[in-house]
């Protein structure tokens, strides 16, 4: 996302001195208005025009000022430059060393991250709350059932697709006899918008501009099982530790799941 922001920058700086340099360059076109007045003859107006004006030549001190602000604005953003490049690469190496502290790699934390986002997406978008409850906490599962079921009232439904990874980091993580708690920052890039279920027809958003998010997620996974009592969602009586289902409402026990599952996600910036 900085990189973007740096070559906005540029642009704008860029353009500041090529506007700074062109008034300095056409300030004799102050004279040629001359030429358009009516009356008068070939030969009179070829004399205002020759004698209104002035030189287009930069003098001397123009030429400097345009030099000192051009080598400035060179400096100034090979030192940005060079930031947003040391900043890039220590969180890279902080995300590989955070990776390596629960014996995996980067790489492999990224895939399974993703992975784990794009079902979380396909499963909102089509309403299938067994397939959501699998990929994140209850806490989280009961906010995103009530945000679905005002979806359905509405007859509206959120098209999520064509994900494209632009970043990965590791921030933290946290591991003890229990769990393993993993915070990650993300930028990916989607289509988002919403459509009538019946018409099809796009109600909020636009369904040909992409949008980059960038989250910054938190995602849990157990280390060993405890012995739940009782149903995280109905809270009937767990009588089969093994199973991942609930008897009485068959919802998905996932609050000891093996797998990463999604405790937290909070949009940093959109664009």
């Amino acid at each position: 996302m900085k990189k973007k922001k740096l070559i906005s920058l540029v642009v704008i700086i860029l353009l500041f001195i090529f506007t700074f340099q062109t008034n300095l360059i056409v300030k004799a076109d102050s004279g040629f208005g001359g030429s358009y007045s009516s009356g008068g003859s070939s030969s009179s107006g070829s004399s205002i025009s020759s004698s209104g004006g002035g030189s287009d030549e930069l003098t001397g001190f123009e030429v400097i000022a345009v030099v000192i602000i051009m080598v400035v604005a060179a400096i100034y953003f090979k030192k940005l430059r060079d930031n947003v490049i040391k900043e890039y690469e220590e969180k890279k190496n902080k995300s590989k060393k955070l990776a390596k502290k629960i014996n995996l790699s980067e790489t492999q934390i990224k895939n399974e991250i993703f992975n784990i986002y794009k079902n979380i997406q396909k499963a909102w978008m089509n309403f299938d709350y067994e397939e959501l409850r699998k990929y994140i906490t209850d806490e989280m599962f009961n906010m995103y059932k009530a945000q679905l079921e005002t979806l359905e009232i509405k007859n509206q439904q959120n098209i999520m697709k064509n994900f494209e990874l632009e970043e990965f980091f590791i921030i933290d993580v946290k591991k003890n006899q229990q769990n393993i708690i993993l915070k990650v920052i993300v930028e990916i890039e989607c289509n988002d918008y919403i459509i009538n279920r019946d018409t099809k027809e796009v109600v909020k958003g636009d369904n040909e501009i992409s949008t980059t998010y960038e989250y910054e997620m938190t995602f849990i996974k157990y280390i060993k099982r405890s012995s739940l009592k009782k149903c995280p969602n109905c809270g009937a009586k767990i009588t089969n530790n093994e199973s991942n289902k609930c008897e009485y409402c068959n919802s998905v026990i996932i609050s000891d799941s093996n797998n990463w599952i999604m405790s937290k996600k909070e949009v940093l910036s959109q664009y």
